[in-house]
């Protein structure tokens, strides 16, 4: 064992951050004490030398910009979230697991905070590709 020769991380080559209570996060990583991602915190460096931030095409940002309202409350909807895949696809529950975070904000979107009680059914896909599709569609 080499006890004497311990080697250390350096954050930086990995692209670590630390924020609040001094917690490493990963390059796309979120504090969940302030909010803040790396972006939020280059951004607020004295240097000023940070990079204007890429706008957002993601299938996220997309529903927001959808018309509010467009779905009324009673009716029922089928929101199928279509995921891409590499070579290897997900087994259904990392699948239905992973898609959690994006569910919860699409819920959140179309204004129903418990998507079952108000109406939306959940579909699951994979198709090849590095994209992500929202589907909504009317349930009759």
């Amino acid at each position: 064992m080499n006890a004497g020769k311990n080697k250390r991380i350096d954050p930086d080559a990995l692209g670590l951050w630390e924020c609040c209570d001094g917690i490493w996060y990963t390059p796309g990583g979120r504090c969940p004490k302030c909010g803040k991602t790396a972006a939020d915190r280059a951004g607020s460096s004295a240097s000023g030398n940070s990079k204007p931030e890429p706008v957002e095409t993601g299938a996220l940002v997309q529903l927001c910009k959808a018309p509010q309202g467009i779905f009324p409350d009673s009716v029922r909807l089928r929101v199928t979230i279509v995921r891409g895949c590499g070579s290897i696809p997900l087994d259904h529950d990392n699948l239905v697991g992973g898609s959690k975070p994006l569910r919860d904000a699409i819920a959140k979107l179309l204004g129903r905070d418990d998507a079952e009680r108000h109406g939306i059914e959940w579909e699951y896909r994979q198709e090849k590709g590095a994209a992500t599709r929202i589907e909504i569609q009317e349930v009759k």
